[in-house]
């Protein structure tokens, strides 16, 4: 039976709030096939980026995009606004090049 919206978003913050938003793509990753199971990695993946307090500097920037293009774009989508910004400048690599979405023109 599929979950409602606001029993997926539930499920979620479920599991959100009862850690350290530190770890919260540590979780992602592990549990990453359970997430997709349950339909929830996309909304799951997004607020974990999106909610750290912390930068990812430590994370492989092949590791994060794989992340991304493991999570459905339509869902990434309807879940909030699109990225549109490049985890470095420095290699030229972004997520966002993967889902089609168009980068700002450097200044």
């Amino acid at each position: 039976m599929a979950r409602t919206k606001k029993e997926v978003e539930e499920y979620v913050w479920d599991i959100l709030v009862n850690m350290s938003n530190r770890d919260w793509m540590a979780y992602a990753t592990e549990y990453m096939d359970e997430l997709i199971d349950e339909g929830v990695y996309d909304k799951f993946l997004l607020e974990a980026y999106t909610g750290c307090s912390l930068n990812y500097r430590n994370w492989d920037i092949h590791e994060l995009q794989w992340m991304f293009e493991m999570a459905e774009r339509d869902k990434l989508l309807k879940a909030g606004d699109p990225l549109t910004v490049c985890f470095t400048a420095r290699n030229n690599c972004c997520w966002t090049s993967a889902m089609n979405c168009v980068l700002p023109s450097p200044a």
